[in-house]
């Protein structure tokens, strides 16, 4: 899902099995994105797995797409 050097990318693998149709930047599935990306991040922290936390590339380290999107307090389970 999250590429820090290039575009996210998000498939619904049993419509789309080829990867045709990138779904990251569709509205409707924002909240998809933003969940995952959490989570993503949550298990990069939790596992120790942490260098993209010290990177020297600040965008990567910012809101919604870096590490602290893993401190949201919320992470729906739908």
């Amino acid at each position: 899902m999250f590429n820090g050097f290039d575009f996210d990318e998000l498939y619904q693998l049993d419509e789309d099995p080829y990867e045709m149709k990138n779904l990251a930047q569709d509205p409707a599935y924002n909240e998809q994105v933003k969940k995952m990306t959490r989570l993503y991040w949550r298990y990069a922290r939790d596992t120790g797995d942490t260098p993209l936390f010290e990177t020297l590339y600040p965008a990567l380290r910012l809101g919604a797409v870096g590490p602290l999107a893993a401190d949201e307090n919320e992470i729906s389970q739908k």
